[in-house]
């Protein structure tokens, strides 16, 4: 069977004009997603590691944080502007633990949503569980990085309503 000519160069033109199309949108949106994931981590990644948190003194409660620290935190870049937060008491060590998920945003500005893990040396689940809400602030300067924690919701005589968490750059 005789193809006309003109027929089939336009087939053959179709059909390498949409492979070719298809493959450079391709790498094209591969690109743009790569150095996208690289930016959101250099903006919202830049809290990962750990801290120690210092609690406020008795004596200046909303101006000066406490010699020793009361926790020990490590905080983890998931995705986007999606972090993971663990943090422990240390005075009672193995005695209160929570973790939980902080959504960023804008840069320096979040919220956790956090639930204990361990609360008074004891696992909580089945009927018993302990969550609530926080906001925090990133602050940084030459020599550390800076996470004020503020609680939503203090309920039930809670112990610490802000906290500091700080670690060296």
């Amino acid at each position: 069977m005789d193809c006309i000519f003109n027929i089939c160069e336009l087939i053959n033109g179709i059909l390498l004009g949409v492979t070719a199309s298809l493959i450079a949108t391709s790498i094209a949106f591969i690109i743009a997603n790569w150095k996208n994931r690289k930016k959101l981590k250099r903006k919202f990644g830049k809290a990962e590691g750990k801290y120690f948190g210092y609690g406020y003194s008795k004596e200046e409660p909303d101006l000066k944080l406490k010699e020793t620290p009361q926790s020990e935190a490590e905080i983890f870049y998931v995705k986007e502007n999606i972090l993971q937060i663990e943090l422990t008491e240390t005075p009672n060590k193995g005695k209160y633990k929570w973790g939980g998920i902080i959504t960023m945003e804008l840069e320096n500005y979040g919220s956790i949503a956090w639930k204990y893990e361990i609360y008074n040396g004891e696992k909580l689940e089945g009927n018993k569980h302990k969550f609530g809400f926080k906001r925090l602030i990133i602050e940084e300067d030459e020599k550390f990085m800076y996470i004020y924690l503020a609680d939503e919701n203090l309920e039930g005589g809670e112990k610490y309503s802000k906290e500091v968490l700080i670690r060296e750059k």
